[in-house]
């Protein structure tokens, strides 16, 4: 009698959730489908980035960045970052001495252009560092290295990349003045 008890209670959460998508879907569609979102959602998958302003106000303080860089060592299983340097860039410049082979637009929409013209702050650290949160094919090691570098958004401190290798993959002074962190 349990059995027969989990199974309809089993049964009538499935019709549930089944009844709960019909009607999410119906809605999804009559929005989708009206005139006035039709044109709004033409542009937005055309641009994700249409609605993209960049954060303004106060940038942080080398203290604010050093925290970041520290919070961001220790959970890459290094207490104790040596050689600790930041050196500030807009976001597309960032990406090109981080990830030196990435593939950024070349004619971006408007929105991306407004992104990648975003204010960061590129830190390099060393240690002993391995990204055990990093997505990696099944029964493969976590990535790991001596160097970390953070890409880091001057004004909320929203981490936008990292990298950990053996090596820094390009100059960071490629990107301007480079300043010691303490």
């Amino acid at each position: 009698m349990h059995r027969d008890g989990r199974k309809r209670t089993r049964l009538a959460l499935a019709a549930g959730v089944a009844a709960i998508l019909a009607v999410a879907f119906g809605v999804a569609t009559a929005i989708s489908t009206s005139p006035e979102s039709s044109s709004a959602a033409t542009a937005a998958s055309q641009d994700p980035f249409a609605g993209y302003v960049a954060p303004t106000g106060a940038e942080l303080s080398s203290d604010q960045l050093q925290a970041i860089a520290m919070t961001r060592a220790e959970s890459a299983g290094e207490p104790n970052p040596s050689e600790m340097s930041v050196a500030k860039s807009s976001l597309r410049a960032a990406m090109g001495v981080v990830e030196p082979q990435s593939t950024l637009p070349s004619s971006p929409t408007a929105g991306q252009a407004a992104w990648l013209s975003s204010t960061v702050h590129v830190i390099v650290m060393h240690g002993k560092f391995t990204l055990d949160d990093a997505p990696t094919p099944q029964n493969s090691a976590a990535p790991g290295g001596s160097v970390m570098e953070l890409v880091v958004d001057a004004h909320t401190g929203f981490v936008d990349g990292r990298y950990v290798g053996p090596s820094v993959p390009a100059p960071l002074d490629s990107l301007g003045t480079v300043t010691p962190l303490a």
